[in-house]
């Protein structure tokens, strides 16, 4: 299981901008106004500062300038939503976590899109995860966290804002019995925050 979830953690971190299946409008012409790419992730992490980069180098190769447009929420799957419910003519097109496309159907019954509801138009980035804690914290590696989770018997306060992490979390917990205490945050600065100020143990 651990091996599956590494696999599922691989294709969920994944940065890619989104657009409803029918693709790009081709029609003469095209862009004759604004591009509206939605961002789903709160100012300040690593989406949205990708997705702000992007839409600053692709404003300059249509000759209408691409607009980011802050859609945060669940993980991406408010972007995705708003995705849904666009028109397919190439004018909104959404920067997000793969996990809102792939992973968060799977195990959010309430998500009311699949995969195929989407055209992919590019993978931007495959970043790596870390886990981080305060740099004057005595732990210094992910073992000296969990040998002093166990000699405490307190879980592990941890700031999450998609369901990746939390799967990475339980994998985890699986192979060493460590329990997290899931605090959700909305976007990875807030988290970031929460970890500097003290306030959870890791992010």
């Amino acid at each position: 299981m651990t091996s599956a979830f590494a696999r599922m953690l691989t294709l969920s971190v994944a940065a890619l901008a989104m657009t409803l299946t029918g693709g790009l409008a081709t029609a003469a012409g095209f862009p004759e106004k604004p591009i509206n790419m939605y961002i789903g992730f709160n100012p300040g992490g690593a989406v949205d500062t990708t997705g702000r980069i992007i839409a600053d180098k692709m404003s300059k190769i249509p000759g209408q300038p691409v607009v980011a447009v802050t859609k945060a929420g669940g993980g991406g799957t408010v972007t995705a939503t708003q995705l849904l419910n666009a028109p397919a003519d190439g004018y909104t097109i959404g920067m997000g976590a793969r996990a809102a496309y792939t992973l968060t159907p799977q195990i959010n019954k309430n998500i009311k899109y699949k995969i195929d509801d989407f055209a992919h138009l590019a993978t931007l980035t495959y970043p790596s995860d870390a886990i981080v804690v305060k740099g004057n914290s005595p732990w210094k590696t992910l073992n000296d966290m969990l040998q002093s989770a166990k000699k405490s018997g307190k879980p592990i306060s941890f700031a999450t804002q998609v369901a990746a992490s939390r799967l990475m979390c339980m994998a985890i917990t699986e192979n060493s019995g460590v329990e997290f205490k899931m605090i959700p945050v909305k976007g990875g600065a807030v988290g970031i925050q929460e970890v500097l100020g003290g306030h959870i143990d890791a992010t």
